[in-house]
């Protein structure tokens, strides 16, 4: 069965996009997710995005990590997705997509996209852990999904593939574990990260929510002004701008680049 599909990066996160309105991808079917987004011999991705109706929203957005399972939200990917429904024809600039945990409206100008992010939630500051003897003070805060922000000033020394699955599956977060944010300040005022995402299990180029996070972290821990530049480690910009209404979080939103790679077809059934 020939599938047609469009590769997107959002800063180097990569995601397959595919226009499900028909509603005929076999997303019960975990394999073929993991076939089609393995590196080498398939087409290679950190996620496959559908674009389905909604009866409540424009659009329904619908992740699912390269592992297979179904993510809640995806940063980087909402803004591939609005690139993807520009790209199918759609002339709005402002679209409002349903997501699994809260419907987004996102909007376009230009090489950018934006997303009004909605108020993070569950945040737990100074939690002490201990990883492999070495203890460590982090950060929790769900921004459309659970994330674990560890600030350091020796970023790049940091052992994030092997220390990152410690972190992700620490009992503190379990069941369902989190992503790991190891970021450091520069002296230019932006804030370096990196981070191990669940369902990846591993490193990605970039992790939206992750940016959001470090910088409701670092908005609080460290001073920072908004709106606040994360580099990424594709080493590109997502800017997060946080609105306070007294010292509560108003509005959070995140803007970024988004771009489509290339476009194909491929059998849902190859073997790979």
């Amino acid at each position: 069965m020939l599938l047609k599909f469009s590769k997107y990066s959002g800063c180097g996160n990569d995601f397959i996009l595919i226009d499900n309105r028909t509603s005929f991808f076999p997303i019960e079917k975990a394999p073929i997710v993991q076939k089609l987004c393995k590196r080498c011999t398939g087409i290679g991705a950190d996620g496959v995005i559908l674009l389905e109706d909604s009866l409540h929203s424009d659009f329904r957005m619908r992740i699912f990590n390269a592992d297979g399972t179904e993510a809640e939200m995806c940063g980087n990917g909402i803004r591939c997705l609005m690139k993807f429904v520009q790209d199918l024809g759609v002339k709005q600039k402002n679209i409002i997509f349903e997501t699994f945990l809260r419907p987004l409206a996102v909007s376009i100008k230009g090489d950018l996209v934006s997303v009004e992010m909605g108020l993070p939630f569950d945040i737990k500051y100074d939690i002490p852990l201990k990883i492999e003897g070495e203890g460590y003070k982090v950060h929790y805060i769900n921004t459309g999904v659970p994330h674990i922000v560890l600030l350091t000033e020796a970023l790049e020394n940091f052992e994030l593939s092997g220390l990152g699955p410690k972190f992700r599956h620490h009992i503190q977060f379990a069941p369902q574990g989190a992503n790991l944010n190891v970021t450091q300040l520069m002296p230019n005022g932006e804030l370096w990260n990196r981070t191990f995402e669940r369902g990846v299990e591993g490193e990605t180029q970039a992790c939206g929510t992750g940016c959001a996070a470090v910088a409701v972290i670092a908005n609080k821990y460290l001073g920072i002004c908004s709106p606040i530049k994360v580099r990424t480690r594709s080493l590109e910009l997502i800017e997060i701008s946080i609105a306070h209404e007294g010292p509560d979080i108003k509005t959070l939103t995140m803007t970024g680049p988004a771009a489509k790679v290339f476009a194909g077809e491929v059998d849902l059934y190859f073997e790979g």
